[in-house]
């Protein structure tokens, strides 16, 4: 937990702080919730859909289509990733 006058308070309460520090409070979280969504809103607003590759992790990922092939291929990803975790012997 980070105290008054820490040198890593600079950081608490921002998306740095999730996605670096590995902070999970709840500002860190909103900060992060905040910075991903305003990257999805201008990241979506510069692709026309039908230049979009449909099917494919990226589009799912970095310009958020849930379409049902994105949707699929998110899903197959994620599960692959869990079955090599058990199988190295891993958390679920």
């Amino acid at each position: 937990m980070v105290t008054a006058g820490s040198s890593r308070e600079s950081w608490h309460g921002t998306g740095h702080g999730y996605s670096y520090h590995g902070c999970r409070c709840q500002p860190c979280t909103d900060a992060h919730r905040r910075r991903c969504n305003d990257w999805m809103n201008r990241v979506a607003l510069k692709v026309p859909e039908a230049d979009l590759t449909h099917g494919v992790r990226s589009t799912y990922n970095n310009y958020g289509c849930r379409c049902e092939d994105c949707r699929r291929a998110q899903s197959d990803h994620n599960r692959q990733w869990r079955e090599r975790r058990k199988a190295a012997g891993g958390a679920s």
